[in-house]
């Protein structure tokens, strides 16, 4: 029996029509809103080897987002970045590992996540289904502008 490859594989599911012309919509109305970013310094959470900060900032229908970053005490100029997300069930970390490494990391708590929920907050295990039937409410529509 000859071996598959990942060519052999095909999605069945079609992309709507309008895909493109939702998204780009979407990506209209977030970069519409200031971001109005905020990186507050948190001496409790620093280090000698890595500073850590909480960050906030505007995304789409101005919830606010709530992130933390940490990059290395020590550094050049210029650093490697790394961008985290949590999974469903998960908050996103104090990504201190990451600055020890040598990188900057920025750790997003997107709408719905306990940092932002402020504002927006279905309750779990509501996130994923939020507004599931109408794609300009749904809470991952947010959720991944957010990200």
């Amino acid at each position: 029996m000859p071996k598959a490859v990942a060519a052999d594989y095909q999605s069945t599911v079609k992309k709507p029509d309008d895909f493109d012309a939702f998204w780009n919509g979407v990506q209209q109305q977030a970069t519409a809103i200031p971001l109005e970013p905020e990186m507050i310094p948190d001496p409790v959470r620093t280090s000698k080897e890595v500073e850590v900060f909480q960050v906030f900032y505007s995304s789409l229908e101005h919830v606010r987002i709530a992130a933390w970053y940490c990059r290395p005490t020590r550094r050049t100029e210029q650093i490697p970045a790394v961008l985290l997300l949590p999974g469903y069930q998960a908050d996103p970390p104090v990504p201190k590992e990451w600055a020890l490494k040598g990188y900057g990391a920025l750790s997003v708590a997107p709408r719905g996540k306990l940092r932002s929920n402020r504002q927006f907050n279905p309750g779990y295990p509501n996130l994923l289904t939020y507004n599931i039937v109408d794609r300009h409410m749904y809470a991952y529509r947010g959720f991944y502008v957010d990200s």
